[in-house]
């Protein structure tokens, strides 16, 4: 799986070529004034800074020169107001034009209606990368080949694969499924190309997997193996898709713990919100990753048998029988079932 979408998922050279945990985008909108296009930022806060630590915080910086605009990714908490929120003492998120010589204001339902036109495009603001020896999240501005492999190659892989979803959003769902309030009319759309891409490999290689166990275990054990496998996608996607936001942890004064993870699509247990502003998570390691996620997956069916860390345990003999090994290509997903072992 990972060979699959390497190429769109560049390292970075700076830092011996580690892959960035996640990636923030916005769509961009042209403004009905000035007609130059801008992005829809909910929030410029990267990282809330944290005293106890030292640690400044970081935030986004939106740059206009000409008829151009830029990111730069300071240290610090936010100088600028964002571009789509409530105006202060009101209700009601507008989108605001940031070129100095405009400022043109687009209500909520014409940015709704820019969206059903087709006039949304995506575009990446940051990069988050795992800080060395440490789980801190630091942020930088994009480089162009990582903008390059996120939108125009991902969009050639996507051309080449025949199995992505093709569902549409039912509708009366505006309510529930709030992407649909913006003009995404399939659950495919509520994807960048990468992201599509990325979670249509990891099902096939679901799938390959499971014909794979059927050559060495019986239906019924290859059947649990492949759903315990299977289900973490779900889980993936619930920090995944236009939904899911960047959630720093703490408060702009410094005073708690600066955490930055990704949060949940589901506002509350029906509503899957929709954001401007999204976080994309990366396809090695940190918060909303496969590695993540699967890994919460293999602690919570070992726990039943015996404590302690996974990387500390040693498979026990249950009642005669030993735990079981599926190996997914890179990446291995250990299931502690009371079964003879099995490697793939």
């Amino acid at each position: 799986m990972r060979v699959q979408v390497e190429e769109l998922y560049p390292g970075n050279p700076a830092r011996g070529g580690a892959k960035p945990w996640s990636y923030l985008w916005a769509v961009t909108i042209p403004c009905d004034s000035c007609k130059r296009r801008f992005p829809l930022i909910g929030s410029l806060t990267l990282r809330h800074p944290y005293h106890r630590t030292g640690d400044p915080g970081q935030a986004m910086r939106l740059m206009v020169e000409g008829d151009r605009w830029s990111i730069q990714v300071v240290s610090g908490v936010p100088e600028q107001s964002p571009t789509f929120a409530s105006p202060a003492g009101q209700r009601g998120k507008s989108a605001r034009c940031p070129f100095l010589d405009c400022g043109a204001v687009h209500s909520l339902d014409t940015v709704k209606a820019k969206g059903f036109a087709g006039q949304y495009i995506d575009t990446m603001l940051a990069v988050a990368e795992l800080e060395e020896g440490s789980t801190r999240k630091v942020f930088r501005t994009p480089r162009s080949e990582e903008i390059l492999a996120a939108t125009t190659l991902a969009i050639e892989r996507l051309r080449e694969r025949i199995d992505l979803p093709i569902e549409s959003i039912p509708t009366g769902n505006t309510n529930t499924i709030q992407a649909s309030l913006f003009g995404y009319q399939t659950y495919a759309s509520m994807m960048n190309e990468r992201q599509l891409h990325l979670f249509s490999v990891t099902a096939a290689a679901v799938r390959e997997v499971h014909i794979e166990l059927l050559q060495h275990v019986s239906e019924d054990y290859a059947a649990a193996l492949t759903a315990y496998a299977a289900s973490v996608i779900p889980r993936q996607l619930r920090r995944a898709t236009r939904g899911a936001n960047l959630e720093p942890m703490g408060k702009p004064d410094g005073s708690q713990q600066n955490r930055v993870k990704i949060s949940d699509v589901y506002s509350s247990q029906s509503v899957i919100k929709h954001q401007v502003d999204y976080a994309e998570a990366g396809a090695t390691a940190g918060p909303g990753t496969w590695a993540s996620i699967s890994e919460t997956c293999v602690n919570a069916l070992s726990e039943p048998y015996w404590p302690g860390p996974l990387s500390t345990r040693s498979p026990p003999a249950l009642g005669g029988r030993q735990p079981s090994s599926c190996r997914f290509e890179t990446r291995v997903l250990t299931f502690w079932l009371p079964i003879r072992p099995i490697t793939i």
